[in-house]
């Protein structure tokens, strides 16, 4: 374990020790949230992935594909390729952060259109490839729970392993709708084990990471399963995510709103 990795999560203890009462929460929570930060790589690749997301029928939908993210000038870049099923092989996704804009792009192709789509702004809380994750989810778990504000709850367990709780207090808006989002964080790994997500007082998801399917590379650790249920729909999507690399040097063309279907 690197050295900073270790002072980083002996930090909340020794906060405990030295700071009056209420900071040493506050304090804590920051020291949890760094932590879970430090896991975040500037550079990903994900190899394989599956989606499989099941209606209240029971009925079972699966897409596969990779995925490419790097962050450039602090703006996170994201494309994601997909191999099946065979009928949206080819299909393509990147989406942009931009310096001074309060919403992210997303560019879309698709092979039955031939050509690429521009879309702005409303897709953020919609079906992220028609699963029960959204776009704003997925972009909370991969920075880290960043941007918002909250406090450490305590110790809990999860699967025979201790856990800590945090609770994250939002401003419902466009860009979220979430007021809460409680967060168990496996302290070893500093990620995230579960997560529930609140609309007001009401559990819309909840987001589980079974702690054993925790794996890691070069230095950072990652879910290689997490799942999604939706209590308003009834619904649920499991993704299952092959080696993580965080080394790789995606080139500019991943990321090109004109090349990015062709894979750069």
């Amino acid at each position: 374990m690197k050295a900073s990795h270790r002072l980083t999560r002996s930090w909340p203890l020794l906060a405990a020790a030295l700071l009056p009462a209420q900071a040493h929460a506050d304090a804590a929570y920051d020291a949890v949230l760094k932590c879970m930060h430090a896991q975040v790589p500037a550079t990903l690749r994900v190899q394989a992935f599956t989606l499989a997301s099941v209606d209240r029928s029971g009925d079972e939908r699966r897409l596969g594909g990779h995925l490419f993210a790097d962050r450039k000038g602090g703006q996170l870049r994201v494309l994601m390729l997909l191999d099946e099923p065979a009928s949206v092989k080819g299909a393509a996704y990147l989406i942009r952060e931009f310096a001074g804009k309060a919403e992210d792009d997303m560019y879309v192709f698709l092979p039955g259109v031939g050509r690429v789509r521009h879309i702005t702004g409303s897709f953020a809380n919609g079906s992220l490839l028609g699963t029960d994750f959204s776009y704003a989810e997925a972009k909370l778990i991969r920075n880290g729970y960043t941007g918002a504000n909250g406090r450490l709850e305590g110790e809990a367990e999860i699967d025979g392993r201790k856990v800590q709780q945090l609770s994250i207090r939002q401003t419902a808006s466009a860009a979220s709708p979430y007021s809460t989002i409680k967060v168990w964080v496996e302290p070893t790994s500093c990620v995230a084990v579960k997560a529930e997500f609140y609309e007001g007082e009401k559990l819309r998801k909840r987001l589980r990471t079974p702690p054993a399917s925790l794996a890691q590379s070069d230095g950072h650790w990652y879910p290689t399963l997490l799942e999604m249920e939706d209590f308003t729909s009834g619904t649920r999507t499991t993704l299952r995510a092959g080696r993580y690399q965080t080394d790789a040097k995606p080139n500019e063309g991943m990321f090109d709103p004109q090349r990015f279907h062709r894979g750069g």
